[in-house]
């Protein structure tokens, strides 16, 4: 009888170990709610994120433009001159040298009252700027705010591309930093920009004429996708040629 309830016993615990077992698995599970500074982070973090990936400006910003209608008028223009020249050298400058009653100077004034305009216009007009665009980094990109102070507060390597408009009437795009411009004037130029690069900077030499634009244009900067971007660009430059 003894070892029989003795027997009997372990086979009660054994029995009754898995019953407990079975009620533990019917129950249903749930998982603590995570309050941890590190849950926090990780939704703070995917907010952050999200946020980011609406972008209001693209990564080109266009802050001058001058407009459709300016652009092809000078273009055409300096077509123009161009077409002219040609016409003196090629019709008019051979008639009077084939004429025996002409003097023997008319051609060569032909040519040069043809060379004239073309050359007039083509160091007036030169550096005249149709579009500059501005490029962003991702955080300006975000909101108004933010572009427009990252157009306040710029840095020596924030990059513009200057579309300027060559003598035959196409563009020419120029890639620089905003520490590298200066203020200009010139007495036979409307230029009032220059390229200073840090290569001539360092050796005191900041005169090149191709590099040197003028985008005086008032309402340009209207015509643009952030009004007053422009004009906050322009007082780093002027700061750039008083230090």
């Amino acid at each position: 009888m003894l070892l029989r309830s003795i027997n009997a016993v372990p086979s009660f615990r054994i029995g009754q170990c898995r019953s407990c077992s079975r009620i533990v698995s019917t129950l249903p599970f749930r998982r603590p709610r995570l309050t941890s500074i590190g849950y926090v982070s990780r939704e703070w973090n995917s907010r952050i994120t999200a946020q980011r990936g609406k972008t209001v400006y693209p990564e080109r910003l266009l802050v001058y433009h001058v407009g459709v209608g300016k652009t092809a008028l000078v273009g055409c223009i300096k077509v123009s001159t161009i077409m002219a020249f040609a016409f003196a050298c090629l019709v008019v400058a051979p008639s009077f040298y084939n004429d025996p009653a002409s003097p023997s100077w008319a051609p060569a004034a032909v040519i040069a009252m043809g060379a004239f305009p073309m050359i007039f216009v083509a160091s007036v007009s030169a550096p005249f700027v149709s579009t500059i665009h501005l490029h962003l980094p991702p955080e300006a990109r975000i909101s108004k705010e933010r572009m427009m102070r990252y157009t306040q507060l710029l840095g020596p390597g924030a990059r513009l591309e200057i579309t300027a408009i060559r003598l035959i009437g196409s563009r020419k795009t120029v890639g620089t930093r905003v520490s590298e411009l200066r203020s200009f004037k010139s007495l036979f130029s409307i230029a009032d920009l220059k390229r200073v690069p840090q290569k001539q900077a360092a050796l005191g030499s900041s005169w090149n004429f191709q590099q040197k634009f003028y985008v005086g244009e008032k309402e340009a900067s209207k015509r643009s996708r952030a009004p007053g971007a422009w004009d906050n660009i322009m007082r780093q430059i002027r700061k750039n040629s008083i230090d």
